[in-house]
């Protein structure tokens, strides 16, 4: 499975709770340049800074039309295979180097 990440898109919750996003970018294969079908999505739990407790993020998964592969779409704040955000994960590696001054 391929991860497909997004910086420009819509985020909603809908009524369970569940975070959804969805890309303005238009998703294409990474590998093949076609269309993408959607397939199901599936939940993840996300621990972002700004929020209180876990979000349940709800994660699109896609097959290409052209080869099958399927591709999961992940906006850019959550890290792949991760279970806390970008932010959260960057803040703790910085936090570990030395100042220059």
């Amino acid at each position: 499975m391929r991860m497909i990440m997004t910086a420009d898109y819509e985020e909603w919750t809908d009524e369970k709770g569940r975070m959804h996003i969805r890309s303005n970018e238009g998703a294409k294969c990474p590998v093949w340049q076609s269309d993408l079908k959607v397939r199901d999505s599936k939940e993840r739990i996300v621990k972002f800074p700004n929020r209180p407790g876990k979000t349940k993020l709800a994660i699109l998964r896609m097959v290409c039309k052209s080869c099958g592969t399927l591709h999961s779409e992940l906006p850019y704040t959550v890290a792949p295979y991760k279970r806390h955000a970008r932010e959260t994960i960057e803040s703790v590696i910085n936090e570990g180097e030395e100042s220059p001054l």
